[in-house]
């Protein structure tokens, strides 16, 4: 199998997404917070915080459809089962 880890800190799961798509697979995050702090005298902090990140690879000798994601204290994990080979066994050709 293969592992996939990647590290996205203070991204929530729900804004994680995943797609398979001609053999690629996208992994993509979009957040947006946003922080307001009042002061007893009278001032107001607001801080907002919005981006988005992907990543896409190709898939060789995967299976797709059994393809599971776990998201954990800051880290995705994509496991990834790949292909069994169907060994070739040898041949000669006859020329004609």
């Amino acid at each position: 199998k293969f592992v996939l880890e990647a590290d996205m800190p203070g991204v929530k799961r729900e804004d994680i997404h995943i797609d398979i798509n001609d053999d690629v697979l996208t992994i993509a995050a979009e957040w947006n917070t946003e922080k307001k702090n009042e002061r007893q005298n009278g001032y107001i902090m607001n801080e907002r915080r919005s981006g988005r990140a992907s990543r896409s690879f190709t898939l060789e000798n995967v299976k797709e459809d059994a393809i599971s994601a776990e998201y954990k204290d800051g880290v995705l994990t994509l496991t990834m089962p790949k292909l069994t080979e169907t060994r070739k066994s040898p041949r000669r050709i006859e020329i004609q």
